[in-house]
């Protein structure tokens, strides 16, 4: 993380199982380390209830968060399946993030 660029780091991690979320722990050791820079949330979308990743959960989270979605230090990264992506980019984009903004991986 370089750190005269970004200021800030929230990572939102999702899969369908507890067991499934790689490196849990030591992403939550990092956010422990550093919690000004870093903070992280994990989803089981099997094993938690109502914990879909939709666009009220981050609409709702830019609103816990205090982040405005076009502030222009804002990048939005997403990496997952096809489908996914396309979803989150959807939502994103309604919440106002620039398409610019708004960076993907895809898996397959």
């Amino acid at each position: 993380m370089n750190q005269s660029t970004c200021q800030r780091l929230h990572l939102v991690f999702s899969a369908k199982t507890e067991k499934e979320l790689l490196f849990k722990e030591a992403i939550e050791e990092c956010a422990q380390q550093q919690p000004d820079k870093i903070s992280c949330s994990f989803v089981a979308t099997r094993e938690q209830k109502n914990s879909r990743i939709t666009q009220e959960y981050l609409r709702d989270f830019f609103i816990e968060h205090k982040l405005s979605p076009n502030n222009t230090k804002l990048v939005c990264y997403m990496c997952g399946p096809p489908q996914m992506i396309k979803a989150f980019n959807k939502y994103l984009l309604s919440l106002g993030v620039p398409k610019e903004q708004i960076k993907y991986e895809l898996w397959w």
